[in-house]
């Protein structure tokens, strides 16, 4: 805290993020008022860095999540759970954006202001709250080791975004979600855990949610095509989907690896396949989805930023999907050059 020139009055000290550290070193720039709705905007980052990655260890009655609000510009503002509880607001919007793999803190926070400022020009309502799901997927050894433990902790990841996200609708938020390659694992995984389904053999306690009609926008998807089939390993998540939009690439030379997390050579990626194989919703309908191939403009990369930029405008198709109150028919198109 730091004390307001002129005043007793103690305020937040406003932090930004320095690059490439894992956990960020933050530096003090002044004070941010709390009643000055333009200096505090409801961007959110909610970390799981520090706490157990390993799913038996993990604590889902109160898990004790890291939270932080940000400024536009990237100050980091510590909060707290129960700052951020108090200022859920009913029926206000609420986007989740959940990063890749290889990403330390610091990149996190930025990958995801990033988006949201790609997206912001699209997006009918200006209001909406944005919320960074930061977990531990920082830079570990080399690449085929990395990625096997970073797959390793997903399910934990899923089970603590699905307890956070149980606050949200017992709030009646409406929600939107935009994950990348491991983060739309983390996604459909917390869906599913939401409403009841194991992850690692846990599952949240007290009440499961369904019907939660989120709609999810996935870029690069590192999760298996079918595992939102009905009964698969996250059989549920499509009972908490309102609707779909995919942008894949068909020629993504690591998704084409994909088979090697689990040695399953009939293993698919859902990022490099397009179509998803998804279970009925709760009122036994199928989920609207919309995907579209960015192969011709992403070409054998698998890099969230080429999906952002050119003909690929991934901002434009996460604000759609954000804007939209109703999904369109499962279509599939290429960008044009």
């Amino acid at each position: 805290m730091t004390t307001d020139a002129g005043t007793d009055r103690s305020v937040p000290a406003i932090y930004t993020v320095r690059p490439y550290n894992e956990n960020p070193v933050v530096e003090e720039l002044g004070a941010c008022d709390p009643n000055d709705a333009s200096s505090c905007p409801k961007l959110w980052v909610v970390s799981t860095r520090h706490v157990p990655s390993n799913v038996c260890r993990a604590n889902l009655t109160n898990p004790a999540l890291s939270v932080s609000r940000l400024t536009d510009c990237g100050c980091v503002i510590p909060s707290s759970l129960d700052e951020y509880f108090s200022n859920m607001v009913q029926q206000r919007p609420t986007v989740f954006y959940v990063h890749g793999n290889r990403m330390a803190s610091a990149d996190a926070i930025r990958r995801g202001l990033k988006v949201y400022r790609r997206a912001q020009p699209y997006l009918q309502d200006r209001t909406i709250d944005w919320v960074i799901f930061s977990w531990p997927s920082a830079k570990e050894g080399c690449l085929v080791g990395d990625v096997k433990r970073k797959a390793d902790r997903i399910d934990a990841q899923g089970l603590y975004l699905a307890w956070l996200l149980r606050n949200h609708i017992q709030h009646q938020n409406p929600i939107a979600m935009i994950g990348y390659s491991f983060g739309a694992r983390v996604i459909t995984g917390s869906l599913h855990a939401m409403a009841g389904g194991a992850l690692g053999g846990r599952r949240l306690r007290d009440a499961h949610v369904t019907g939660a009609d989120i709609s999810v926008g996935f870029v690069a998807p590192a999760v298996d095509a079918s595992w939102t089939m009905s009964n698969r390993y996250h059989g549920r998540a499509s009972q908490n989907l309102r609707c779909m939009s995919l942008l894949y690439n068909s020629r993504d030379i690591a998704l084409k690896q994909f088979w090697r997390l689990n040695g399953e050579r009939g293993s698919v990626a859902l990022g490099s396949s397009g179509m998803p194989r998804l279970g009925l919703r709760l009122d036994g309908t199928a989920v609207p989805a919309r995907s579209i191939d960015c192969s011709s403009i992403v070409g054998f990369h698998h890099n969230e930023s080429f999906y952002y930029q050119n003909d690929c405008t991934a901002s434009r198709e996460m604000a759609r999907m954000i804007n939209q109150h109703f999904c369109c028919d499962v279509t599939e198109s290429k960008p044009s050059h």
